[in-house]
């Protein structure tokens, strides 16, 4: 789970990393607390999180957490105010990483060192 930071200069737009937290088959309330405790920390109104739609029990414990329908598909549009956002991983992987390949192709991804668990995981995508 990351958490980015959209920074504007006169000539570019850069996407910083600024938190990062590597969960490997983890227990899904602590995720929960987890993601809660990122919205209660960073702020209630920018805050989203995208998830993948196979795991639709997760999906559903995130959206009671946050008092959101639990009629949803992957392929709706999200309104302002929706911040569990559900993702088909398999039938947008390729639009992602050609995405993120271009992200970071032109040096719009900013990530601290600190971070080599994500470097790692984003150069073997």
């Amino acid at each position: 789970m990351d958490r980015f930071e959209h920074i504007k200069t006169e000539n570019k737009h850069i996407i910083r990393v600024v938190d990062s937290h590597l969960i490997e088959k983890g227990d899904p309330n602590s995720i929960v607390n987890l993601c809660w405790d990122i919205w209660k920390k960073h702020g209630y109104m920018n805050t989203v999180f995208f998830i993948d739609d196979s795991n639709r029990a997760m999906v559903n414990i995130l959206k009671i957490c946050w008092q959101e329908s639990l009629c949803w598909e992957s392929n709706q549009s999200f309104g302002h105010n929706i911040r569990i956002r559900p993702v088909n991983f398999n039938s947008e992987h390729r639009n992602m990483l050609s995405n993120l390949h271009a992200v970071v192709s032109k040096g719009y991804l900013a990530i601290d060192k600190k971070y080599d668990k994500l470097i790692t995981s984003l150069r073997t995508a």
